[in-house]
Formats: C-alpha cells, structure tokens, sequence
C-alpha cells in the first residue's frame, strides 16, 4: 500500500511529466527495468485534466482526482492565487487562447474535465460571458481533438432546459437554447457545442448540475446563507429546485471517465426544496429566526426592472438584476434516476449540504457565530 504522502508525490510526479510531453509507460509487457518502474508506481496513475479547478465544483473535483490516483494538471489564469493541492501540476492558461490550453494540456490525457464558465446574471456582462462560455468550450473541443483527449467532461447546467412545467429528465428539449437570460442562453450553446462534437467523433460526456451546495462554496448558495444569518434579507425568492451536493457532484463526474457511454448526459440534482426551506434551514443551524417573507414573482421581477432603470442611468451593478429575478422565481424539478443507476451518484440531505457550507464559512471567517458578512450582490445562481 502506498503512504498517503508517497501517493502524493507520485501523482505530482507524473503530472509534471506528463503535461512536460513526456509519455507515461503503461505497456505491460516489458519485463525490463523500465517495465518494472511502470508496473509498480506509473502504470496505477490516470491523467486527468481541469479547468475552474479553483471554482466551487472544480475544488471538489479535484479532491476527488487526487483521491482516485490520478494525476491532475490544472489551467488556470493566476498561478500565484491558485490555492491547490501540492500534488496539482499547475498551468497558466485561459479558455479563451486556445494556444494556452494547447501548451497545458498533455498529449492523450485519460480525462478533460472543463468545469470552467463565467455564471454572470448581469446583462452588462454578457460579451465576456459569451467569450468564455461559448467560444471557451469550442477552445476546449479543438484542443481535446488536437491533443488526443481519450474523453471529455463538460460541466454544462440545469438551466439550459429553460422555463418546464414538470419534472424534466435527460430526454426534455434543450429550450435554454433560446432563452433571453444570457447565461442560460451561453451554456445551452455551450453544451449543443459538445453535442455536436461528440457526433463527429469527441469522446464527451456531459452533466447537468442543478443548485449546488456545500463545502468550498463563497459565492452561488453561500451568499444566501450569510445573508439569512445576518438578517439582511428584504425578502425571500419564491424559486423552488432540487439542490445537489458538491462533493457528490464531483464524484459523478469521476465515476463518468469509466463507466458513462460516450455522448451520455446526466442530471445531477438532489432534494427538492423551496428557496423559503433553504433560508429556513441555514438560518435554523445557526440559530437565528428568519424573518423575510417570500415574495411574489411580480413584485421580485418588478424590483429588478426599477434597479435596472437606475443602473442604466447610474452605470453600477444593479441591487437585483432582471437575470437574479428570474433565476429567483424559477421552478424546475430535476430527476437524478439515470445519473444513480450508471454513476452511482447519490443525493445528499439538504441539512447536510447547508451544514457542510455554515462550517467552511466559518472557517474562513466568512460566516462568524452571531452573523456574516453582508453583500450587496444577490444570492441566487443556476
């Protein structure tokens, strides 16, 4: 049995070899010297390579590389900010210069994992996001063909099935294609990008995370739960989704290297709950009383159209964003059953999920017994 430790200092190993062009020896059949090295230490190790691996899923995606011995090479725009595993070989690089990624990824890599997206909910912002999004995964397609990626993970989203009136599953029209929300509109290109790709000949796999909580989170769900303990809240979104856990998030995608079909997509949800239960639940573990009441879906969307007046005259950020408001009164339930029958994915409670985000807030000092620390940003994200 490999020492944690060891393990560790293999898997860096190999992924500074690796993504230095150098070809890992996985040939079984030589009895030399070589042969013996590979057999015993190289030949254990898959490649894996991650973009957003300094993101909320991307951080858990990582944890669960490295826990399954693969070696992780991570692109990432400001290596001296990325707060990775020693065990990462970290490159510089960004999604929208497919020459970076093309200088970072290594050649035959086992698994892509492009976790990276710009999740914007402020239309001032939406060339960037469109530059990430959309040309950002096309970057990633050509370079996985160019460099011979063995298969391909793309994070895409559950907004990209739009606005549905019941449960949706794999099968349900991609109706975000034409939605006037431009993350919602970006990812849904994004993952028809792939689609396509894997048509031609990419071996790619896609999952579809609904709202996602738990350890690692700053922003997304975070924002919500501080905002809850501290109070600030005007008032409570009247959304409702199934909210997965990161952690096993991530453990699905992993699972997806080995076990998916290719051109396969999943839902990964978990537990359905009104964004009225959430607050509830985050502000009850930490034992303050809620006191926001839900809001109608006219008066959020009404408010979002004031602070959208103002800031086209004031040039700032809007208090609340028409985009906030509709990912704020959105309702769609997501089913999980074939991401737990092939992937072996599992739904996490609620509570649990909450808890896990309360404790690495506070670990941070982000969320401090008694109260957190306010934000004007809105707290809602698909």
């Amino acid at each position: 049995m490999i020492l944690p430790w060891l393990r560790r200092l293999h898997q860096s190993v190999v992924a500074d070899l690796v993504s230095g062009g150098y070809q890992v020896c996985r040939d079984q059949s030589d009895d030399g010297f070589m042969g013996a090295i590979c057999k015993g230490v190289l030949a254990v190790t898959k490649t894996a390579f991650v973009t957003g691996a300094t993101g909320f899923i991307g951080r858990h995606l990582v944890d669960v590389l490295l826990e399954n011995d693969f070696a992780v090479t991570a692109l990432v725009r400001s290596p001296d900010k990325a707060d990775l595993p020693s065990a990462v070989c970290v490159k510089k690089g960004d999604v929208t210069q497919i020459k970076t990624i093309c200088d970072g990824l290594p050649e035959n890599v086992d698994a892509v994992f492009h976790v990276a997206a710009d999740t914007s909910s402020w239309r001032k912002e939406k060339d960037r996001q469109e530059e990430i999004n959309v040309m950002g995964t096309q970057n990633m397609i050509d370079a996985c063909l160019d460099r011979h990626a063995k298969r391909m993970i793309h994070v895409s989203s559950v907004a990209v099935f739009g606005v549905q009136k019941k449960e949706i599953d794999e099968n349900t029209p991609m109706d975000g294609i034409n939605s006037w929300v431009s993350y919602v509109n970006t990812k849904a290109r994004a993952e028809r990008q792939v689609r396509e790709a894997s048509q031609r000949g990419l071996d790619a796999v896609i999952v579809n995370p609904t709202h996602v909580v738990g350890h690692y989170d700053t922003a997304n769900w975070a924002r919500l739960i501080r905002r809850s303990v501290s109070q600030d809240l005007p008032g409570i979104p009247p959304g409702i989704g199934n909210f997965a856990n990161g952690r096993a998030v991530a453990e699905a995608m992993v699972t997806a290297v080995d076990k998916a079909p290719k051109g396969a997509n999943y839902l990964l949800g978990g537990p359905v709950a009104s964004f009225k239960e959430f607050v509830t639940e985050a502000a009850g573990q930490c034992g303050v009383e809620v006191k926001a009441s839900v809001l109608p879906a006219f008066v959020l969307t009404s408010l979002a159209a004031i602070s959208q007046i103002l800031s086209n005259i004031t040039g700032k950020r809007p208090n609340l964003t028409p985009e906030e408001a509709y990912f704020g009164c959105e309702k769609i339930l997501a089913s999980s059953a074939r991401a737990e029958k092939e992937l072996d994915y599992r739904q996490v409670s609620l509570s649990e999920s909450i808890a896990e985000s309360v404790a690495y807030l506070r670990s941070i000092g982000a969320l401090p017994d008694g109260g957190a620390k306010k934000t004007d940003e809105a707290a809602i994200s698909s």
